[in-house]
């Protein structure tokens, strides 16, 4: 069950926005982002692990990143993407994500390469995220799109759960 914790960390990608909403017209690339949870029983320290498409690396943790037990970190094309007070979540050290709105693949790798865990994806909704389903499930690699996943369909939930509540893993599931 999603549940419960894994006796050591283990990251996952949960939720990936891969085609950004209009600002004024515009696709602004900074709302861009991938959630990663930690769905283990320990902290992982992510220190140099790297966060790619299927083009490049976009982002790179910096030394002394950890992420906590039953938590989430999300990484944002761009500073202006980031909602007010969400404190996990940071921007693409590259300054960019670049993720394709037609299709393409996410991977997370270790510093020496490993990959650690990967989605790829043939179709996007404009302003509609695509969630690990059902939420944080190590054990699936089925995602679907996030209004269907959110028992009350928001579009998306970067650095909450899908019910849009803060994550801690240990919580009863619903």
């Amino acid at each position: 069950r999603s549940s419960d914790l894994e006796p050591s960390g283990r990251v996952i990608i949960n939720e990936v926005l891969a085609n950004e909403p209009a600002i004024n017209n515009t696709p602004n690339v900074a709302y861009e982002f991938v959630e990663l949870v930690n769905v283990g029983g320990a902290p992982v320290d992510i220190s140099g692990w790297s966060l790619s498409d299927s083009a490049l690396s976009r982002h790179v943790f910096p030394a002394g990143t950890t992420l906590a037990a039953g938590k989430a970190l999300v990484v944002f094309g761009g500073a202006s993407g980031i909602p007010p007070g969400r404190t996990n979540a940071v921007r693409a050290s590259t300054g960019a994500l670049g993720l394709s709105n037609s299709s393409d693949t996410v991977s997370v790798r270790r510093q020496d390469a490993t990959l650690v865990d990967q989605y790829a994806y043939s179709t996007t909704v404009d302003n509609v995220s695509d969630n690990r389903s059902p939420d944080a499930d190590p054990n699936v690699t089925t995602f679907k799109l996030h209004d269907v996943v959110s028992p009350s369909g928001l579009t998306s939930s970067p650095g909450l759960r899908a019910d849009f509540v803060l994550w801690d893993i240990r919580r009863p599931a619903e």
